[in-house]
């Protein structure tokens, strides 16, 4: 697509449902494996403790990466190898990486955001609420909120949507990272900032229709899995679970790695290609 063209938004959604439906009974051992770490890892949190969390975090993001690296090789090169297209390797470890320097990156950033933002809060506080209670009301979410004053109040809902609103940016500005570390064999992370440029607004309802199906998939299935659980049907309930897991990982690892592909393609300069081999 040329440079000042928006992304094609519905025919973006189209090309990553393209990917899944044509290939996604060859991705259904590995989705499993990948909602199956994913599983372990909420366990793991769930348990509070070192032992569990660190099994929890290593059983979850290792399959993760090397399903998500699995889908990125397949939908750019048509390659499928190791067992059900999964490895450990170069591409791995890269993705790893980069997902760790985007993940770090935006936590600062919002960590920085929130700070700025408590300070503002701190000061309509000092000017019309009642800073004492505040202070009184630590540890209670609802009373410390309530103690803020009206301007406080304000100033607090402004500033987490303002954040939540930055975050989102800045996500969408290099959210193609993933997709071209493994597509150029290299950790490819700020460079892909400028790609993006002027495309967040579509990006992001790309994305958001994309994420659309394995969602709702899920919800629903979750849904009745609860329903079956409240009747007593305990196998049926966890069945439904686990297919609704199953379900939100294959289609919604699928379609989003189809997206970004897709989107790497369109948007990447080719200028900016990294010389050959």
């Amino acid at each position: 697509m040329a440079d000042d063209a928006k992304i094609p938004v519905l025919a973006s959604v189209r090309a990553a449902w393209a990917f899944f439906a044509g290939n996604w009974p060859r991705f259904i051992p590995s989705a499993a494996l990948a909602a199956l770490g994913a599983f372990v890892f909420f366990q793991g949190l769930a348990a509070g403790t070192p032992g569990p969390v660190l099994v929890g975090v290593a059983a979850g993001l290792l399959p993760a990466i090397a399903y998500r690296a699995a889908l990125f090789r397949f939908a750019l090169r048509g390659e499928f190898g190791g067992m059900f297209g999964l490895k450990l390797g170069p591409d791995e470890g890269r993705l790893a990486a980069v997902t760790a320097m985007y993940s770090l990156f935006l936590f600062l950033i919002g960590l920085t955001a929130f700070a700025c933002m408590s300070v503002v809060v701190a000061g309509l506080v000092a000017a019309g609420g009642d800073p004492a209670a505040v202070e009184a009301a630590v540890g209670d979410t609802e009373a410390a909120f309530a103690s803020l004053g009206a301007a406080g109040q304000t100033g607090m809902i402004v500033g987490m949507f303002l954040i939540f609103c930055l975050l989102a940016f800045v996500w969408a500005r290099l959210v193609l990272a993933g997709a071209a570390t493994v597509a150029e064999g290299r950790i490819v992370f700020l460079q892909s900032w400028p790609w993006t440029k002027g495309q967040v607004i579509p990006l992001l309802a790309a994305s958001f229709l994309t994420a659309l199906p394995g969602f709702l998939a899920q919800w629903v299935l979750g849904a009745l899995a609860v329903a079956a659980s409240g009747a007593g049907l305990g196998p049926v309930a966890a069945f439904l679970s686990l297919t609704g897991a199953l379900a939100g990982t294959l289609i919604g690892g699928m379609m989003g790695a189809g997206l970004m592909v897709y989107l790497y393609r369109g948007l990447r300069p080719p200028g900016d290609a990294p010389p050959q081999a």
